[in-house]
């Protein structure tokens, strides 16, 4: 049978830390050494000697333990530290951020915190104990650099289109924090890359805090996207905050003044050029001008974006997949937005030639145009029908993708309905749907 466990004391080196985090696991599952070995096919000997630190556990038998403790890849990670950092030994620098009294708390946030991750949805000390401990191991292998950033921000434009922007918003604040972190010393020849990078990696952390409920904290982003925008030197960079800003501060009921105020700023700074920031403005501000009842100025304002879109560089153009694109189909949705709020006698064709623009996988985008639909079902009058239809479109979107704009168009159709129908039961119903009171508008 295998010998009584002795202590282990993780302050003695990383893989010392690793034979802590190995044992901790293992006791915490209620395992003994010989019953863990075997569930993974290998020696209970080796199994001790990897908990001491005697020897660096080999990652195939890691990633098994891992995976029979169920650590959430916790002692993957966990080993890829202490290979990192055992070989060489650490200079006098490094052993100091290996000290047991700098390392005690981060040690127990990691161990604890991912006895949590694991077992509940409590993992946000986990999370936050694994950013520590990788400022830990850049500082011995090297911070990111800027080509890792520039790759991280192209990533992030691809994810907001095509995953549930909920589950995008811990790892874009978190990778924005990391950046701050990491600018704090870059290459003079770098120095406009990396204010690039930050300009572009805030927009979207404003864009994605918006588009996920946090209207307070999106218009703070916001302002900070337009200063790190105005660092960059380049007015495309400037305009696409503004021209971003200004189509989410629709969705939000911010004053069409000011949203008419970011949209003309962004043309100022484009000049009319054909960019993503100039076809962008110009749908903003056809929309608060719809809004306004301007629904003249609303109609020149798309023509003149048409005019634009037809001289955008086919990397614009043909772009299906990230925030950085605008194909037709954006020009279709503009289209069928404006002509819907305005009443165009048109808007059902125009909602109907969106529809066919969209490629599949489009679930968030589609749905807001059959929300065109039900508005200008409602409007017209048929209340019941253009309220179920607008309920089958949230039911079969799911809640995960509904996003601020979903959720704003789904009050519209609410708002579209007749005063002296706001009172019936379908209405009351739909609104407390949407959690919004009763008759109001």
């Amino acid at each position: 049978m295998p010998p009584t466990s002795r202590p282990v004391d993780p302050s003695e080196g990383p893989k010392h830390l690793l034979g802590a985090g190995l044992r901790h696991w293992r006791e915490f599952r209620g395992m003994t050494l010989e019953a863990a070995a075997e569930k993974i096919l290998g020696d209970w000997g080796n199994l001790g000697r990897w908990e001491r630190g005697v020897r660096m556990a080999p990652s195939d038998a890691v990633e098994r333990l891992d995976r029979l403790y169920q650590a959430g890849g916790f002692l993957v990670a966990l080993r890829a530290s202490a290979l990192a950092n055992d070989e060489p030994r650490p200079s006098a620098v490094t052993a100091a951020r290996w000290d047991a009294d700098a390392m005690d708390p981060l040690r127990r946030q990691l161990l604890l915190g991912g006895i949590a991750a694991a077992g509940t949805a409590a993992a946000a000390p986990f999370q936050d104990g694994l950013e520590r401990l990788r400022s830990v191991v850049d500082q011995n292998v090297g911070h990111p650099g800027i080509d890792d950033y520039e790759e991280l921000v192209w990533e992030y434009s691809h994810a907001i289109v095509s995953r549930p922007q909920r589950d995008v918003l811990g790892d874009l604040a978190a990778d924005v924090l990391a950046l701050q972190q990491a600018m704090t010393s870059v290459p003079t020849g770098e120095a406009v890359r990396w204010l690039r990078v930050n300009a572009r990696m805030t927009h979207l952390l404003a864009h994605t805090l918006g588009s996920t409920g946090f209207a307070r904290e999106s218009r703070h982003w916001w302002a900070l996207a337009r200063r790190a925008a105005e660092r960059t030197s380049d007015p495309n960079a400037e305009a696409a905050a503004y021209a971003s800003e200004a189509v989410q501060a629709l969705h939000e009921d911010r004053p069409p003044v000011l949203v008419l105020a970011r949209a003309d700023t962004a043309l100022k700074l484009t000049q009319g050029r054909p960019c993503l920031a100039t076809v962008e403005a110009l749908g903003a501000r056809a929309h608060a001008l719809a809004l306004a009842g301007a629904a003249g100025e609303a109609y020149a304002a798309l023509d003149e974006q048409v005019r634009v879109f037809d001289r955008l560089p086919d990397e614009i153009t043909l772009d299906l997949l990230s925030a950085e694109g605008w194909p037709a189909f954006r020009l279709f949705y503009c289209r069928s937005l404006v002509y819907t709020l305005a009443g165009h006698p048109d808007a059902g064709s125009a909602q109907q030639e969106a529809l066919a623009s969209y490629p599949a996988g489009r679930p968030r985008q589609r749905a807001q145009v059959e929300l065109h639909r039900a508005y200008s079902e409602t409007r017209r009058g048929h209340v019941d029908d253009g309220l179920n239809h607008a309920r089958q479109v949230l039911a079969a979107l799911g809640p995960d993708n509904v996003t601020k704009f979903v959720h704003h168009l789904a009050v519209g159709v609410a708002d579209a309905v007749p005063p002296l129908a706001r009172t019936t039961l379908s209405v009351i119903e739909y609104r407390d749907q949407l959690a919004l009171p009763t008759g109001g508008t």
